[in-house]
Formats: C-alpha cells, structure tokens, sequence
C-alpha cells in the first residue's frame, strides 16, 4: 500500500512533467495535440513492457478489492492522465463541437485505451498489442473529429 500511496504523489508529477515538456503542447490546433499525445505514447512503445508501464495500473490489478487505499491513490494517477488529455479535447470541443461527447467522458476512454494497451502488451509480451489498441484510438478521434489520416 505505501508503494501506491507513495506512486500516487510522486508519479504523477514525474508523469505530468514529462508530458508537460513533450511537444503535443506547442501545436496550434487541438486535435492536432491529441493525434501528438497518442504518437508520444506510441513511442513509449519501443522501451522494454515494464517501462511503459503504468505503475498504478498494475498495482490496481493485483489490489483493487482488497486495498481500497491502494484503489484510491490508483485512481488519482489514473485522474492525472485524464487531466494531461482534458484540456486538449476542452479546446478541440471549442473548435470541432460533438453532440453527447463530453471532455470528460473522451479522457476516460483515452486512458481506457492507454491502460488497456499497456495491459494487453503485458498479457502477449509484446509492445504491439498496445501499438494497436493506440492506433484504434487514433482512428476513433480522426473519426470523431474529421481529421483524414
């Protein structure tokens, strides 16, 4: 449980300066920051499984019924990248409106996918199963925001 306290505190500001300084940040158009935000985590990709994992995640799998702690310092990491997203789609909601899609909701299915690749990648040892599971999500936004590839 400290381990997932401690993550919860530290991790998200490791995480969020890293994405902080990423280059998703510095493109004009907001969609244009998503599809930046999904290639930086696909090139993740090419380190070994266990550094492109998301601590928390993994914690959580092992302990989210036993631990409610643990679940709940998880769900503050997860919040985190949630919160690096949010604005993006904030802004791109503001340009390109959609109808019953809130940022909210589309944050939580790109960690969804992020988290569920990770998972998948874990499952097969292999980095490609979350390669596709990112490329699904890019389709999905260039659908949902008619961006052609």
């Amino acid at each position: 449980m400290i381990l997932a306290w401690r993550w919860s505190i530290i991790g998200p500001k490791t995480t969020a300066a890293m994405f902080a300084a990423a280059d998703d940040h510095r493109l004009p158009d907001p969609v244009d920051r998503l599809l930046a935000y999904i290639d930086l985590r696909r090139s993740f990709l090419d380190w070994p499984i266990a550094a492109f994992s998301c601590v928390g995640g993994t914690t959580l799998q092992e302990t989210w019924a036993t631990h409610p702690g643990i679940r709940d310092a998880v769900a503050r990491c997860v919040t985190s990248g949630m919160d690096h997203v949010r604005p993006h789609l904030t802004a791109a909601f503001a340009v390109h409106p959609l109808q019953g899609i809130s940022a909210d909701s589309l944050a939580q299915q790109v960690q969804v996918a992020v988290q569920g690749g990770i998972i998948m990648a874990k499952a097969f040892d292999d980095p490609q199963a979350a390669r596709a599971a990112f490329d699904h999500l890019e389709r999905y936004l260039r659908l949902l925001f008619n961006r052609p590839a």
